[in-house]
């Protein structure tokens, strides 16, 4: 029996290439609060060094033909952005249906700062629309 495919997915902030080898890590200044340093001793936690191409730990690795559309956010400052384009990327390629926004000045996951600055608010609620637009097409 074939799994029910999903609706939709949305990714905040992900890290789709667990080597963090994006030059945004490098940027001055840097302005995010998750560098690379603390990315990296999170890491350890998980897995071993060669498993970070493994496309189950890193998706930029994998075959994202078969996925979901996709609402993708990052922030404008975070040190995963280059990370992050290049899974928006690979999205491309794939032929994945993707929605992606940048957000401007923003830090990894400011949607955590919901009801304190507006960015968040906006992205918690595009989050929310999209949802709401993908189920309902599902339904359909």
């Amino acid at each position: 029996m074939q799994p029910t495919p999903s609706a939709a997915a949305v990714l905040i902030c992900p890290a789709p290439a667990m080597a963090l080898p994006g030059e945004s890590w490098n940027r001055e200044p840097f302005l995010d609060y998750l560098t690379r340093p603390v990315a990296q001793s999170w890491l350890h936690h998980y897995l071993d060094p060669p498993q970070y191409a493994n496309p189950l730990a890193s998706p930029i690795h994998g075959d994202l033909r078969h996925l979901p559309p996709i609402l993708m956010q990052a922030g404008g400052n975070e040190g995963l952005l280059d990370e992050i384009e290049g899974l928006a990327d690979t999205m491309r390629q794939a032929k994945v249906e993707l929605t992606y926004h940048v957000t401007n000045e923003m830090p990894h996951v400011w949607h955590l700062f919901i009801g304190l600055i507006p960015e968040a608010d906006a992205a918690i609620q595009e989050i929310a629309d999209f949802i709401q637009k993908k189920t309902a097409q599902k339904r359909a």
